[in-house]
């Protein structure tokens, strides 16, 4: 079974210029955490569009 992309109605994809993958999962992985801090929202933290590495589901 696949991730419900349907279920978030919105997406935001970071990509560093340098093409750092590291960084990008923190800045990803930072913004995740502050966005489930507002808790008005169901998340899903996504790699490469088909690993969900975290959720959240107010």
């Amino acid at each position: 079974m696949g991730i419900a992309f349907s279920r978030y109605p919105v997406v935001v994809t970071f990509r560093s210029y340098d093409r750092d993958r590291a960084r990008e999962k923190a800045v990803a992985e930072r913004v995740f955490e502050g966005l489930k801090g507002d808790g008005s929202r169901a998340l899903v933290l996504v790699f490469g569009l088909a690993e969900a590495v975290d959720t959240y589901d107010p």
